[in-house]
């Protein structure tokens, strides 16, 4: 299909225009062992009667680093490995044929519209919060004992302050907002979320007791993932707004 080959990399989604939306990384050298994460991505929109792509606006990717790691049993890995709390820019399409993007730095939410044009949110409100010996710990706990895998992040390259977000964190409500979660520490455990409307502007916060998270949205429901005492975790729909 024309649409899936010039959607090659990574779909983001749909709306109700016949239009959908990816992203694209720009040609790198295959000998890099780095990742320049400003510009590294670009957001495109793709119309699905003719496959004609639009460039929408340029992202910055997860800053990465192969690295390799050789295991107990002797089994050589190699993998793109990034700091602790990294995170790229981070978009999504609403139904309407808007698309968000919440950007890393400055933290701030941009908007296209249907016909491509693109609105800069100002830089919202931040607390440049340092990270807690706690928050360090709890970072190295969670990560997953097994001898023959690499870790998910550098252990070694973790943040003096906590980032605004982590991915994935945008989500986008039917009454034209954008929702995005703010990063879980040890300090902070609970879900805290900024709600952006389309000026770019933040108009309200929302927090969800830890455990508990924003995973999607129907035409006037919000559905929450929780877990319970068991870490059985459950879906939940409530009404919206």
């Amino acid at each position: 299909d024309p649409v899936v080959v010039a959607a090659r990399f990574d779909l983001i989604g749909s709306d109700t225009l016949g239009q959908v939306v990816g992203r694209l990384p720009y040609p790198r050298r295959p000998d890099a062992q780095t990742a320049d994460a400003r510009d590294s991505l670009r957001l495109i929109r793709i119309r699905t009667r003719d496959a004609r792509v639009d460039t929408l606006a340029r992202l910055r990717a997860q800053p990465f680093e192969m690295q390799t790691l050789k295991s107990a049993s002797g089994l050589v890995m190699t993998r793109a490995m990034p700091p602790a709390l990294a995170a790229g820019d981070e978009a999504s399409a609403a139904l309407d044929g808007w698309a968000a993007i919440v950007r890393v730095e400055p933290y701030a939410v941009d908007w296209i519209d249907p016909q491509g044009s693109l609105a800069r949110g100002a830089p919202l409100p931040l607390v440049r919060a340092r990270l807690t010996p706690e928050d360090r710990q709890a970072l190295i706990a969670a990560i997953p004992n097994r001898p023959d895998r690499m870790p998910p992040f550098d252990v070694n390259r973790i943040p003096e302050f906590v980032p605004p977000f982590q991915n994935p964190s945008l989500l986008l409500s039917p009454d034209r907002h954008a929702l995005v979660r703010r990063t879980v520490t040890a300090s902070h455990p609970e879900s805290r979320y900024d709600i952006v409307d389309r000026r770019g502007t933040l108009v309200g916060t929302l927090a969800l007791p830890p455990a508990e998270r924003f995973v999607g949205f129907g035409v006037k429901s919000v559905y929450v993932a929780w877990k319970d005492a068991d870490d059985i975790e459950r879906l939940r729909r409530h009404p919206w707004p």
